[in-house]
This record gives C-alpha cells, sequence and structure tokens, in this order.
C-alpha cells in the first residue's frame, strides 16, 4: 500500500513538473516572438510602419509650412533680412537701388555719399558749398549776333546749320547781352559755327567760341 502511494506521487510530481516546464516554453516563446524586429517578409507590418512615417511627416511639413518665416536670422557678424545685410560697420540692400551703407557713406553704383560732401564720377558737391548758379543751364553759355550793316535789307542767320531768324536793325555802337536787335541762342560752350546772307546776297562765315556761364557776341560787320 505504502508503495501504491509512492508510485502515485512519484507520477504527480513528473506531471507538475512537465506542466511548469510546458509553461515556461510557452511564456519564453511569446517574448520572443514580441520582442523580434520586423523581417522583410513581414510585408503588411512593414507597410504598415511606413504609412505611419509618412503621415508624421507630412504632418511635421504642415506644421513647419504654417509657421510664420522669420524676419531676420543672427549669425556672429551679421544679420541677415529679407531685404538687406547689417554688419557691425556696413549695411548691404538686396532691394533698388542697391546701395551699401557704412559708418561715414554710402555707396551707390553712380556716387559716394558722405555727411559733408558727394562725390559724383566727374565731380564732388560739398553740402555747404552748393553748386554755383548757372545763368544758363549747366555746361551752356549765350551766344548773341548782330549786325553792322545798314545796308542790304535784312540779314538771315545760321547758328550750326539751324536758321535762327534774321536781322533788320544795324547796331553803331558797342553790343551787350541785352541789347535790342540782335538774335541770340542758349548753346553748349564751345565753337560754333555762324552763317548770315542779306537781301543783297552779302554772306559771313566764321566760328564763335562760347564759354559756361558767359555771353558771347559775334558781329557780322561790313567792309
Amino acid at each position: 500500500m505504502p508503495s501504491t502511494i509512492s508510485n502515485k506521487t512519484f507520477k504527480s510530481i513528473i506531471i507538475l513538473l512537465l506542466a511548469v516546464l510546458l509553461l515556461g516554453i510557452i511564456i519564453y516563446s511569446v517574448g520572443k516572438f514580441k520582442s523580434r524586429p520586423a523581417n522583410i517578409n513581414d510585408s503588411n507590418i512593414q507597410s504598415e510602419l511606413l504609412e505611419d512615417s509618412i503621415d508624421n511627416h507630412i504632418k511635421d511639413k504642415i506644421i513647419t509650412d504654417n509657421k510664420p518665416k522669420p524676419e531676420n536670422i543672427v549669425y556672429k557678424d551679421k544679420i541677415v533680412y529679407r531685404d538687406k545685410i547689417i554688419y557691425k560697420d556696413t549695411v548691404i540692400y538686396k532691394t533698388s537701388p542697391p546701395k551699401t551703407i557704412y559708418q561715414d557713406k554710402i555707396i551707390y553704383k553712380d556716387k559716394i555719399v558722405y555727411k559733408d560732401k558727394i562725390i559724383y564720377q566727374d565731380k564732388i558737391v560739398y553740402r555747404d558749398k552748393p553748386e554755383p548758379y548757372h545763368t544758363y543751364g549747366k555746361g551752356y553759355g549765350k551766344l548773341v549776333v548782330y549786325t553792322t550793316c545798314s545796308d542790304g535789307g535784312s540779314t538771315s542767320v545760321w547758328i550750326d546749320g539751324e536758321y535762327v531768324g534774321y536781322l533788320d536793325k544795324y547796331q553803331n555802337s558797342s553790343v551787350s547781352c541785352n541789347t535790342l536787335g540782335t538774335i541770340s541762342k542758349t548753346v553748349l560752350s564751345g565753337s560754333h559755327h555762324i552763317k548770315g546772307k542779306d537781301q543783297s546776297n552779302r554772306t559771313w562765315d566764321g566760328y564763335v567760341t562760347v564759354s559756361e556761364d558767359q555771353c558771347q557776341t559775334y558781329g557780322l560787320t561790313c567792309k
């Protein structure tokens, strides 16, 4: 009898051990399956992961695009705006007209502007010394033509090939820029060609030099 009980007890122990071993194998297998990475054959799992990644990227892109763009970008040596770059001592504008601003000057394409003067390619203009007033315009002078002939009728006059009028009065004294009975024209400084012809077919042909801001007279004199 004691031998029989001993055999039953032994069998129970064996069954219990087998059950525990089987349970352990099941738990180990489940844990290993969950922890293993997806492989190339797990197409369904990879597809889901890819879709999640695309969705997240699109959401991030949309959020980024909706954010307002920064007004400026600050570097160690400069600040970059949409229309200009500011350095420690210089401002460079990207807009038109292009210019570069320094602490003491502004550089344009055709000039350099200082606090006290403006330097052009062909001149310097000082702020406390404005350009003199040009009576006839900058680079121009006045040409006055007259005649001393009392005979021959009216005299037609051409300046540089252009007909400018006729003289019907003669001058017997000194002539100035405002003398009546003369022909005057504002011309560029330099040499000019004068021609005249009266009604008796008497002709004149000569040259005269006019200086800037000056009035120059030229007489069609009788011999």
